[in-house]
């Protein structure tokens, strides 16, 4: 697990001020502990017992990597091999898995799925959404939960910027444009996880070429291509 370190103490509702609040799901989660020393100057450390019940969240000369960010510093026990689940959201969504070049696993959401609609692909949402009555006083399907609106934004123009880029393909080459970094962390890791950029660049977790990977997951480029070995 990751833990934080701050220079003076903080609540719950203070996170947003430093970047940090997506550390913790809940304030009842939420903890601040006085420390002796701590890494550049910091006095206070911080973290989640979202889902260890007693996290080993202080400072530990001789067993800690810490990286300081300005407003914080983050801190990963040496000791213990990082595993992404100890970061999962309870409210996370389906996914597929990536690996990353240390070969931890990740669960990247799935913002498009591909179905089989009578021998033919489509493409539907695969967000979770709101049901709303019809003109008609029939129950459908509304827009995106807010907090994944993003997510939806981000995967609608990587497809659409995909679609443009073969329409003006030269001797069949083209490029695609990928979302900036920041995004691919912030929205798409930050989903199902209790990340943002600063913990993956902390966990050196990215290659460049890990944007074009996981967006190909998140527009669920692997049910495209089990749908269509079936429907050939």
């Amino acid at each position: 697990m990751l833990s934080y370190f701050v220079e003076k103490p903080i609540l719950f509702k203070d996170l947003a001020s430093i970047e940090l609040s997506h550390i913790c799901e809940k304030p009842s989660s939420f903890v601040c502990r006085q420390i002796i020393g701590g890494p550049h100057g910091y006095n206070f450390a911080i973290g989640s017992t979202e889902t260890i019940a007693e996290p080993r969240i202080g400072y530990f000369r001789d067993r800690q990597e810490i990286q300081n960010f300005g407003k914080f510093a983050i801190a990963r026990d040496t000791e213990t091999a990082f595993d992404p689940s100890c970061l999962l959201k309870s409210t996370a969504i389906q996914s597929h898995p990536w690996q990353d070049w240390a070969g931890n696993t990740w669960q990247i959401p799935i913002a498009r799925r591909w179905l089989d609609g009578s021998g033919q692909l489509v493409v539907q949402c695969a967000l979770p959404r709101y049901l709303e009555m019809n003109n008609n006083g029939e129950w459908v399907y509304g827009g995106v939960l807010p907090r994944h609106a993003k997510l939806w934004e981000l995967a609608t123009k990587f497809e659409e910027d995909i679609l443009e880029a073969i329409q003006h393909a030269v001797d069949g080459k083209y490029t695609v444009p990928v979302p900036s970094l920041d995004d691919v962390c912030d929205i798409v890791f930050g989903t199902n996880y209790r990340v943002s950029k600063y913990e993956l660049s902390f966990l050196k977790t990215l290659l460049d070429s890990s944007c074009y990977d996981v967006m190909k997951l998140v527009k669920d480029d692997p049910g495209f291509d089990q749908l269509q070995k079936k429907t050939v």
